[in-house]
């Protein structure tokens, strides 16, 4: 084997390797092509399961989904990973209009505290 083919083995094995850790976790994705060819799953043990039943080729060609994003920039066809956090985002708003809306909160609390000093 090459130095090169050895590499890339190592790279598959490695990257295979983060995957299976990765799908432990429930992983919010961003909505793109590649979400949208991929099912969803109610649990973790839904997930495991389904992790379960994948061959070697379905895992890495979901690997390479994971590894286009960031090294060819493919935010449409790769698996684009958001956190968690990404659930308590309701709208996305100018940056205008949230410094708008916090100076207004911040006009009405100032306010209402002047109101209650005697």
């Amino acid at each position: 084997m090459s130095v090169g083919n050895y590499n890339r083995a190592l790279k598959i094995i490695f990257n295979l390797l983060c995957f299976f850790f990765l799908s432990f976790l429930i992983i919010r994705l961003w909505k793109n092509n590649y979400t949208a060819h991929h099912g969803l799953v109610a649990s973790r043990e839904e997930k495991i399961a389904e992790e379960q039943e994948k061959d070697i080729q379905t895992l890495i060609d979901e690997v390479v989904a994971y590894e286009i994003v960031y090294t060819e920039g493919d935010i449409f066809d790769g698996a684009v990973p958001l956190g968690q956090s990404i659930g308590a985002i309701n709208s996305i708003e100018s940056v205008p209009s949230i410094i708008d809306e916090i100076v207004s909160t911040a006009e009405k609390l100032l306010k209402s505290a002047a109101s209650n000093i005697k």
